[in-house]
């Protein structure tokens, strides 16, 4: 007997799974956290699957909201700078379809002009 296997067409849009209010903000408040923890899961998994949930440009407008102001000469703010380029640069690398794919270029303009406003120089993206 033969056995059948699905194979996701890329061609579909994705569907989007509807969440309960204030649950897509609190997974992307997480995401900063969690990765200076080094937990090795949740931001790989939020990364893999937040195409369900909700498109880049939301995920980017809360998670530069959450870390819109920053104290200067401020060693903690420093280690989250730090952590968003890190985590900003595993998304670019895992998934760059996700900044390059829309022919305006949106996400990747809105990617552009956080990293040029707040990150370290040495660590931009």
């Amino acid at each position: 007997m033969e056995e059948k296997v699905s194979v996701p067409i890329q061609d579909k849009p994705h569907t989007v799974t509807t969440l309960e209010p204030g649950v897509l903000e609190k997974m992307v408040d997480l995401l900063v956290p969690l990765h200076q923890k080094q937990n090795p899961f949740f931001v790989p998994a939020f990364l893999c699957t937040y195409r369900r949930l909700t498109r880049t440009g939301q995920v980017l407008d809360l998670l530069f909201n959450r870390y819109a102001h920053f104290q200067p000469n401020c060693e903690e703010d420093e280690q989250v700078k730090n952590t968003l380029c890190s985590m900003i640069a595993m998304w670019l690398d895992q998934y760059p379809e996700d900044f390059c794919q829309s022919k305006d270029l949106t996400n990747l303009n809105k990617l552009m002009a956080y990293a040029l406003l707040h990150m370290p120089s040495d660590r931009q993206v």
